[in-house]
């Protein structure tokens, strides 16, 4: 069986305000899309999920967060600043739960994983910005908090420099690596959810 949640993925001011240098074009009627999926998932009871991206302030956290813009530039997403609120438009559920994260991919740290399996979530639905960023970083990889298996497709031909770290208890060990992807092709494409099959 099909136990499905809505991920609302950082739908934030720096999208849509006039000087921000990650403004989207024609934010509003995006806003208004998604909010159409969040209204459809509240109407079925299914569980609806907000993620949002947040930095501390000095970028401390912002890990490879500046291979976007650069080292010179001012890492965005601040906790506080008016840039990292939601989009005044989104639909927020009361008591939906939230996901505060500092990285592209939301499964970076343990608690969306750990979410959803408590939730017995077997598919997600994504919706939000940026595509080419955060939710493809979402959509393709996954942690199993269980067995600690790391399942990701990329989605482009090229060198991808990842780094693992391993806790337990009080000790821990870091091994990076770099994965060369050289083709693509897969034998089978995505699959997508059909709204009726929700």
């Amino acid at each position: 069986m099909k136990n499905i949640a809505l991920l609302v993925m950082d739908v934030q001011k720096v999208y849509s305000l006039n000087h921000s240098r990650l403004k989207v074009n024609n934010v509003e009627s995006i806003v208004e899309n998604i909010n159409k999926i969040i209204r459809h998932f509240e109407n079925k009871n299914l569980p609806v999920i907000y993620i949002r991206h947040l930095h501390n302030p000095d970028g401390s956290d912002a890990g490879r967060m500046y291979d976007f813009s650069g080292k010179t530039s001012k890492i965005g997403f601040k906790k506080g600043s008016l840039e990292a609120e939601y989009i005044d438009d989104l639909i927020i559920i009361k008591g939906a739960p939230e996901i505060i994260k500092n990285r592209y991919n939301s499964f970076f740290n343990k608690d969306l994983a750990d979410l959803l399996n408590k939730l017995k979530i077997n598919q997600v639905v994504i919706v939000g910005f940026m595509t080419n960023f955060c939710c493809e970083s979402t959509a393709g990889m996954t942690i199993n908090a269980s067995s600690g298996v790391i399942s990701w497709t990329p989605s482009t031909v090229g060198d991808y420099d990842v780094t693992i770290e391993v806790t337990d208890g009080g000790s821990f060990d870091t091994q990076s690596f770099t994965i060369t992807v050289a083709i693509t092709d897969v034998l089978s494409p995505p699959t997508g959810v059909e709204a009726s099959e929700l």
